[in-house]
């Protein structure tokens, strides 16, 4: 029995959330949403998500395989701590278990010091940087390499393949072919995309085109170029990456979305929707096709098939906060306000802190009633705020709906708007000046800074003008 602990395996059909809780000081925990692929509990559950078992199963070019590493922490726990450091085999001499867990601390320790300081440096490596995490996930991620791509670390680390070879009994040498220029395209792509979540665009832009030179055939190498133009605003040069991958490899759901949002952004609603429509056909699972074919349903004027997919979305991800953050402010604008007030209520509960959706709240309880509680319930997430945010924008705007604050200092609060973040600032200045006006029964105000929120460019925050848009249909048609 390799596996005495494991009593189930979890497998969710595709990218799944799990609830998290960190730190910040002063008394205050911060909950949030994290997306996982994997992962292995000490009692004894492995947790999967079938579509990337499915990738790394079909494409071992990529050398990553989510099988392995969660299996292979499973194995880690069997002593009742992940460390990187596994039960070694108990069969042996007392000397012999000594001199072998010090042979595995030395090569294990000193490989994942050397992929740190690789990391560190941006060097490229033949393990995934996320290898360099801490020991446990090097001993996850070195598993991966052992199996998938076995000639390359025999290359690079022949020390670190010989104690993975004595702990799994398994020479995969002799029955892998070898890889070739692999290790290089593959490293690249986890450059790329460690550079892309760390903000840095134009390298991880660099390593993606490198990558591409290496092997042009490879789908997720032009899918990755083309998430990072995307983020630089190469909304053209994004689509055209998106083709290719497409092109490349056209069961890929993921592709779909992303290339979705890019002709939803560029204006091509019917486009967007036949994305977002195959997506969901290739993978009936994917819940955030839903969410953004209800988007772009909800700009093409249809309220009701928009509401469709975002619940299904919901359905399919009970966590998923832009889904609830979508379908809340549809209802909202629909007027619909007591089902509006369970989805800022949800998207609130997700954010952990002071958000928007806590002033969508007193908005809304405000207009059922509710204002002197609605008050009360902001004011008290406003002191909950740390010392060094209460001056931020959102609290500017709980403090202005609360009282805390005249309407001529909200209007002051930020005396330039000529870039885009002082121009979204503006737009929703407008918003929720205009609806705090409507609900003191100033009505002629209120349609005045509605107006002026709708006459913003609409690329800065369509989410208000469409919330402005509606108030205005129904003033208009209360005063007709």
């Amino acid at each position: 029995d390799f596996y005495p602990r494991l009593h189930s395996v979890l497998v969710y059909p595709g990218t799944y959330f799990a609830q998290t809780t960190r730190y910040l000081g002063s008394g205050i925990m911060e909950e949030r949403q994290e997306s996982r692929i994997g992962e292995a509990w000490p009692h004894g559950t492995v947790v999967l998500a079938w579509d990337a078992v499915r990738a790394g199963a079909s494409d071992p070019d990529v050398g990553t395989n989510v099988v392995l590493h969660e299996f292979a922490h499973l194995l880690d726990y069997e002593d009742g701590q992940t460390n990187g450091a596994p039960l070694l085999d108990a069969g042996e001499s007392r000397s012999a278990r000594k001199s072998r867990h010090a042979s595995w601390a030395r090569v294990l320790n000193a490989e994942f010091e050397k992929l740190r300081a690789k990391a560190q440096k941006g060097e490229e490596v033949f393990l995934r940087v996320y290898g360099a995490t801490n020991p446990a996930e090097f001993f996850a991620v070195a598993t991966e390499s052992f199996f998938e791509w076995p000639h390359e670390m025999k290359a690079n680390s022949p020390e670190l393949y010989e104690q993975l070879k004595g702990f799994y009994r398994q020479d995969p040498v002799l029955w892998s072919p070898a890889g070739g220029e692999n290790v290089n395209v593959r490293s690249l792509l986890d450059r790329g995309a460690a550079k892309y979540a760390g903000g840095d665009l134009v390298g991880a832009l660099g390593d993606y085109t490198n990558a591409i030179e290496l092997k042009p055939d490879y789908a997720y190498a032009h899918l990755g170029r083309g998430c990072v133009k995307r983020a630089q605003g190469d909304l053209d040069g994004a689509l055209a990456d998106y083709d290719k991958a497409i092109a490349l490899n056209p069961d890929e759901a993921a592709t779909y979305v992303h290339r979705g949002w890019v002709k939803r952004a560029l204006g091509d609603l019917a486009g967007a929707m036949s994305d977002f429509t195959r997506a969901i056909e290739i993978d009936p699972s994917r819940a955030a096709a839903y969410c953004n074919r209800g988007e772009a349903r909800q700009a093409n004027g249809d309220p009701d098939g928009a509401l469709a997919d975002y619940d299904k979305a919901i359905e399919l991800n009970p966590q998923y906060l832009a889904a609830y953050k979508r379908r809340g402010h549809l209802r909202y604008n629909l007027q619909r306000f007591t089902e509006a007030l369970f989805d800022f209520r949800k998207e609130s509960e997700f954010s952990g802190s002071l958000c928007y959706a806590d002033c969508r709240i007193w908005i809304v309880r405000a207009r059922l009633g509710e204002w002197e509680t609605a008050t009360e319930e902001l004011r008290t997430c406003l002191e909950n705020v740390p010392a060094e945010k209460r001056d931020d924008w959102k609290s500017t705007i709980a403090r202005f709906l609360t009282g805390q604050m005249t309407e001529l200092d909200f209007f002051k609060a930020d005396q330039s708007f000529e870039d885009k973040k002082d121009k979204r600032q503006r737009c929703e200045a407008w918003f929720y000046a205009g609806t705090k006006r409507l609900i003191d029964g100033d009505k002629a105000t209120a349609m005045a800074y509605l107006e002026k929120c709708l006459a913003a460019d609409k690329k800065v925050l369509g989410g208000y003008q469409s919330a402005a848009e509606a108030e205005l249909t129904f003033l208009g048609a209360a005063i007709s």
